[in-house]
């Protein structure tokens, strides 16, 4: 397995695949479009967007996770870079340390984007996570600070 970027062109299929997946998965889905492909689109402009950098496993030739994360300056102290998940997932044909690896990856590159400033990292936990989540963020020096409440209004 490799942990790579993401060519969005060329592996837009199978992070297409990877996020629905995920999605049957969660459970608060009301704010996606009411059509797959309005959704698709404007999750493949997201990826290309200039502030986001996607990350993917890759395993016999197959993406099976990715990770993308958001690098702006941090809304409370704009010295700090904040390094903001804005997804993550591993699908069941994944090696179980694809996840893991990912993270790790995320993190260094985190640190390489944030030079000689400080990088804030934003990890997230759904309700629909395993609860080993909280505990693998944990080991790797993230802390719980806040929850989150969702709703369209």
């Amino acid at each position: 397995m490799i942990i790579r970027f993401a060519d969005v062109d060329a592996d837009a299929p199978q992070i297409i695949e990877g996020v629905w997946d995920f999605i049957a998965r969660m459970d608060f889905k009301t704010y996606l479009p009411d059509r797959e492909e309005d959704f698709e689109e404007w999750f493949l402009t997201i990826l290309k967007s200039d502030p986001v950098d996607t990350l993917v496993a890759e395993k016999n030739g197959d993406v099976v996770a990715g990770l993308g994360l958001a690098f702006t300056p941090f809304l409370w102290n704009p010295a700090i870079v904040h390094a903001d998940e804005l997804f993550w997932w591993a699908s069941p044909k994944a090696p179980p340390t694809a996840a893991l690896a990912l993270l790790r990856y995320a993190l260094d590159w985190s640190r390489k984007v944030g030079g000689k400033r400080k990088v804030m990292a934003t990890f997230k936990s759904l309700t629909s996570s395993p609860e080993a989540v909280g505990r693998i963020y944990e080991r790797h020096g993230l802390r719980e600070t806040e929850t989150a409440y969702m709703g369209v209004l």
